[in-house]
């Protein structure tokens, strides 16, 4: 399987993203470090870092998120890769998250794009704080999407599989086909939101969309948002 993350002027965040993808205990084909055009010398002090341990993909503007991550999956080994987990450059995997969330993934050939429990990174110097355990959509509703689990202490009712509307494209597993028939990643969006697109297309497509509790990260919430002006899931906004 294939990892992608993508990296704009946050050479730190991205090495410690990078050191947590390499410990996972589920091997990874090829990791995928997209730059979008940073400022600096980012793309040369990864090559540095990681040599041949990642595949270095150097876009000439900055795609966003969405556009980034798109950049990374069209450069995946041939055959397609039997999954691709896309992943942004302020989030620490547990070295277990691959593994546990290839396993769901695995339970039911249905299963198109799985997500993992994923906490604040910190927030209020706490790392046990939920930030999202997948996501619903309620259409009548004056927000029309949610997180579950955001702001909350970790319960039991967390530590529960079940299908969702969506899951985070933080840290997001996908079949290639489910990628495909999701639209890809929508580059209109730059940042924020083109994950919920594609699932919402794929989950109309009939892939269904599990939340794994079992896999964990932690989100650096904020981190890339604030880099470019917006607020949205910012806890320091």
């Amino acid at each position: 399987m294939s990892a992608v993350t993508v990296n704009w002027n946050g050479l730190d965040d991205t090495i410690e993203c990078v050191q947590s993808l390499l410990a996972q205990t589920h091997h990874l084909a090829e990791i995928i470090v997209v730059d979008n055009a940073s400022d600096g010398d980012d793309a040369e002090r990864l090559v540095e870092r990681f040599g041949q341990a990642v595949t270095l993909v150097r876009n000439s503007t900055n795609l966003g998120c969405a556009g980034g991550y798109n950049s990374g999956v069209h450069v995946t080994t041939q055959p397609a890769p039997d999954y691709i987990l896309a992943m942004n450059n302020d989030v620490v995997a547990h070295p277990g998250m691959v593994a546990e969330l290839v396993k769901v993934a695995q339970s039911d050939h249905t299963i198109g794009i799985v997500g993992p429990k994923i906490f604040y990174h910190q927030l209020n110097g706490r790392s046990d704080i939920i930030w999202s355990a997948g996501g619903t959509i309620n259409r009548w509703g004056l927000k029309i999407h949610k997180q579950r689990g955001d702001g909350e202490e970790d319960r039991p009712e967390f530590d529960v599989p079940r299908d969702v509307d969506w899951t985070s494209g933080a840290a997001i597993l996908l079949t290639p086909d489910a990628f495909k028939d999701g639209g890809e990643f929508n580059p209109w969006y730059f940042i924020g939101h083109e994950d919920i697109e594609l699932c919402l297309k794929a989950g109309a497509a009939g892939h269904r969309i599990v939340y794994a509790p079992k896999a964990r990260a932690w989100h650096k919430v904020g981190a890339s948002s604030r880099k470019v002006g917006i607020t949205y899931a910012d806890p320091a906004a």
